[in-house]
């Protein structure tokens, strides 16, 4: 899930340091992992270098809408719901991605 959101969103890991906290596409990724596995907060920050947990919670609730997903809101919308289809049918008991990662 990990290495898919980054191919669909174009990015490279070493990437996301460059990237503002905020960025439509670490969002997008972001929501896709909290949405299907019990990833702690401060795992998603630090990998997607957005800041501390309180932050990353911020910047994920919240459907892509304007003007809080900025003027890429419809490209975090049409990439979510790429992700989101790609793992529509996901074992439920799927409960991280990597343990220790």
């Amino acid at each position: 899930m990990w290495a898919a959101g980054l191919q669909a969103a174009g990015l490279k890991e070493a990437d996301l340091a460059a990237l503002p906290k905020g960025d439509w596409r670490k969002r997008v990724i972001g929501r896709l992992i909290r949405r299907h596995t019990t990833v702690p907060l401060g795992w998603l920050a630090e990998r997607l270098a957005m800041g501390g947990p309180t932050r990353v919670s911020a910047l994920l609730r919240g459907e892509p809408l304007p003007p809080a997903w900025g003027t890429d809101w419809m490209a975090a919308c049409k990439l979510l719901g790429e992700l989101e289809e790609k793992y529509k049918n996901l074992d439920p008991n799927f409960l991280t991605i990597w343990r220790g990662a």
